[in-house]
C-alpha cells in the first residue's frame, strides 16, 4: 500500500508522512512538480486559455462567463510547471478540458463547467481513476493526487 499526505494548496512544503519508497517517489514528483519555474509565467497559462477559448466558435461552443472564471482560477491555482504541461481545450459542451500527458498510458483529462464542477478521467499505466469534485479556489484532494500521480511519470 502506497500513501502520502497531498496539501490542499500545492505551494507550500508537504510534512513527511510517506510511508513507502513509492510514496516517497510520489511526494518527490509532487514536490518537483509544485516548485517554481521562473521560465514559465502565469502569461503563458493564460495564453493557452485565451486560445483554446478563442477557437470555440470553430466547434460551435457557448463558453459562458462563469465557465471561463472557473477555468481561470483553477488554472492559476496550478503549481507553474503544471500549468506549462497542460493542454487546454473548449468542448462543444462549453465546458474547459485541460488534459497532461506524460506517455501514451499516462493521462490525465478534466473539465469543468460553470458550476465549478469538475470533472476528471486519468489512464496510469494499468491503473485508472475518474470522479468530479467541486472547485472551491484549490485544487481539491482528489484531483492533486491524479496530478501528482501524472507527473510522476
Amino acid at each position: 500500500m502506497t500513501a502520502i499526505s497531498i496539501p490542499l494548496d500545492l505551494r507550500y512544503p508537504v510534512a513527511d508522512r510517506a510511508i513507502s519508497e513509492d510514496a516517497d517517489r510520489l511526494r518527490g514528483s509532487l514536490r518537483d512538480a509544485a516548485r517554481p519555474d521562473t521560465s514559465v509565467s502565469l502569461a503563458d497559462a493564460e495564453e493557452k486559455l485565451q486560445a483554446a477559448l478563442a477557437e470555440a466558435w470553430k466547434i460551435d461552443a457557448d463558453v459562458d462567463l462563469a465557465t471561463e472564471e472557473y477555468a481561470r482560477s483553477f488554472l492559476n491555482a496550478l503549481p507553474l510547471a503544471l500549468q506549462r504541461s497542460v493542454d487546454v481545450q473548449v468542448e462543444p459542451a462549453g465546458e474547459v478540458v485541460f488534459e497532461w500527458e506524460s506517455s501514451p498510458r499516462w493521462i490525465l483529462t478534466l473539465a469543468i463547467n460553470e458550476r465549478g464542477r469538475i470533472a476528471y478521467s486519468g489512464i496510469f499505466g494499468s491503473g485508472r481513476t475518474r470522479g468530479s469534485e467541486i472547485f472551491e479556489g484549490t485544487v481539491p484532494d482528489a484531483v492533486a493526487l491524479s496530478l501528482a500521480r501524472v507527473c510522476q511519470r
